[in-house]
């Protein structure tokens, strides 16, 4: 079942170009992954470094499978050393009404 996954970030202040840069750099290799349908990347007009994920997967399994994927890489460590705290992760299903 697809699901849609929001993931809020804070950068750190110094951090916020290396962080875009960084993400921009992983961005095609995301967006061609097995279940991945769309991702988009949005920052906080009023509060600069702060970024939502905006990502929708065919299942939790593909984008649990990503994430363990981009793990092993140390994509993962890389980008939370960017961070002022670890992301938050939430899993969105559609409700038809």
């Amino acid at each position: 079942m697809p699901l849609t996954i929001i993931l809020q970030s804070q950068a750190k202040p110094d951090e916020i170009e290396n962080f875009k840069t960084y993400i921009a750099k992983c961005l095609p290799e995301t967006r061609s992954y097995n279940g991945c349908i769309n991702i988009d990347i949005y920052e906080d007009r009023g509060k600069k470094g702060i970024f939502i994920f905006y990502e929708n997967w065919e299942s939790v399994n593909a984008y649990e499978t990503y994430l363990e994927y981009r793990t092993k890489q140390g994509v993962m460590d890389k980008i939370g050393s960017m961070l002022m705290k670890s992301p938050e992760i939430t899993y969105y299903s559609r409700v038809d009404i």
